[in-house]
């Protein structure tokens, strides 16, 4: 595994002939910006995933995804594996479909 802490960076690593995916923290990465204009010349699909994440965050995620486009991989359902959420609303999820049209400003989520 190779790692990047800049764009410079992580050009080389995307030259590597064996690239098989690259991993984004939104939280803690200052270089989103330049990393996914960078990635959105090189690559046509990303992917995107949660790891026990509230529906908060994962509503986030959603309008992240919703508004960048072209994510071929989206595992975003960690909220169905919550015990106790606080959060509601955000977006609606039929399977494998996740819906923010009826959001009418902001993330559109509401503390339980």
């Amino acid at each position: 595994m190779q790692s990047y802490s800049t764009p410079k960076g992580l050009v080389e690593i995307v030259r590597m002939p064996v690239l098989f995916e690259i991993k984004l923290s939104t939280i803690r990465n200052p270089l989103l910006d330049v990393l996914l204009e960078t990635f959105h010349t090189i690559f046509t699909q990303f992917m995107i995933c949660a790891m026990i994440e509230s529906r908060l965050a994962t509503t986030a995620a959603t309008h992240f995804v919703t508004g960048l486009g072209g994510f071929r991989y989206i595992d975003l359902d960690t909220p169905m594996l919550l015990a106790d959420d606080p959060f509601a609303g955000g977006y609606e999820q039929r399977g494998g479909v996740y819906d923010v049209s009826s959001v009418k400003s902001g993330l559109g989520i509401e503390r339980k």
